[in-house]
């Protein structure tokens, strides 16, 4: 008999360790997720529409449009990108080091004037292109700090960068300014080494901040204006931060199947709780009846009834913690910015958990408690 309870107590500890780790692994999913999606990126993503061009749109009309909309009241800023957060791409460059060139695979944003200021990039050093300067169209380049540190530079202004063949570059510059670090991907990757050079040719996506209370109006006024430059497609836009939520789709499949798992763990843990204290009280019901019969309270019952339950709950709530944080890291590692680890979770998933099993257990534990001891001793 002994032995048998002991494997019955063992299982339930089982289950509800299995069941606060999964209930705390899934309660910090939702916080990474949370955290991810609210995390300053280094630069503002809300509020700005990007517009995918074709390539055959009339990009002669193209600068006049653009002209035209950055006077708009509604319009705080506008430019165009060919690579853009969210969309990038790289390529092998030279760059000027301590011991002469330097050959590098970086991240390149190949965009137009108003680029910074459309995105709320923050410029550190040097300046932004100026369209009063002919000579940036060509030679002038603006890089992030991560460049500038993975260079070893102390002073990055007028270093110089070529893209190409050595003898023959497609493209020769200087660097003109450095930006404040952003992530122009999810945070599923860490900030890389990023260079920006202007388009040559105006085109790829078209980039609108626009005021948060004239959203649905100014949609509208882009509407018209596409149809001067794309006359036989349709006005297709998206909002940038929502590009960004989407790197997270798959987070968020996981964690509504963590939580579905979660709460099957729970409902199997229960039932195995239930029969746990049926075959307890069943056990130390003659125990019960004589302590009534010697004045003990149904209240004072209850508790002792539920004494064992609770040291189970206690033990399975340790043993959780270094499974749920096993389960943590290792789906952390997919992330290069995570949400810090707060105990308070812990502390909610236990005290959950011995709600769950006193709500489970109390009932039979109260039916027990004021049964009539007379009637109990008889039967006995």
């Amino acid at each position: 008999a002994k032995s048998e309870s002991l494997i019955r107590r063992s299982l339930v500890t089982f289950q509800f360790i299995i069941s606060i780790a999964v209930a705390v692994f899934a309660v910090f999913m939702h916080v990474q997720i949370d955290f991810m999606r609210n995390r300053n990126m280094g630069f503002k993503k809300e509020n700005v529409v990007s517009i995918k061009l074709h390539d055959d749109a009339n990009f002669d009309k193209l600068p006049g449009v653009l002209e035209e909309l950055r006077r708009h009241p509604d319009i705080i800023s506008i430019t165009t990108a060919h690579t853009r957060p969210g969309r990038a791409w790289t390529g092998l460059i030279s760059v000027e080091g301590k011991n002469g060139m330097e050959e590098h695979n970086f991240y390149r944003f190949l965009v137009n004037y108003d680029f910074l200021k459309t995105l709320g990039i923050e410029l550190l050093k040097g300046r932004d292109f100026d369209a009063n300067r002919p000579s940036d169209k060509d030679n002038a380049v603006i890089v992030n700090e991560k460049f500038v540190e993975s260079m070893g530079w102390e002073n990055p202004i007028g270093k110089r960068l070529t893209r190409g063949l050595p003898d023959e570059p497609g493209f020769s510059g200087e660097i003109i300014g450095v930006v404040k670090n952003f992530n122009f991907y999810s945070l599923h990757h860490k900030i890389e080494p990023l260079w920006l050079s202007l388009q040559h040719k105006v085109g790829g996506t078209v980039i609108v901040r626009i005021k948060s209370d004239r959203i649905g109006q100014t949609i509208d006024i882009l509407k018209e204006s596409w149809k001067q430059i794309h006359p036989g497609y349709p006005f297709v836009y998206s909002f940038l931060d929502r590009e960004f939520d989407r790197f997270y789709d798959v987070d968020r499949k996981q964690n509504q199947l963590i939580n579905i798992f979660s709460f099957m763990c729970v409902v199997i843990s229960c039932l195995g709780l239930l029969g746990l204290t049926s075959f307890n009280t069943s056990r130390r019901i003659k125990e019960v009846a004589i302590r009534k019969i010697y004045g003990a309270s149904a209240t004072r019952i209850i508790l002792m009834l539920f004494k064992e339950i609770l040291y189970l709950m206690l033990l399975a709530s340790i043993l959780a913690i270094p499974l749920a944080l096993v389960l943590i890291r290792m789906w952390v590692q997919n992330f290069a910015y995570r949400s810090d680890i707060n105990v308070l979770i812990f502390i909610a998933a236990a005290l959950v958990a011995l709600a769950i099993a006193f709500l489970t257990t109390g009932y039979h534990c109260y039916r027990v408690a004021r049964s009539n001891p007379v009637d109990t001793l008889r039967y006995e």
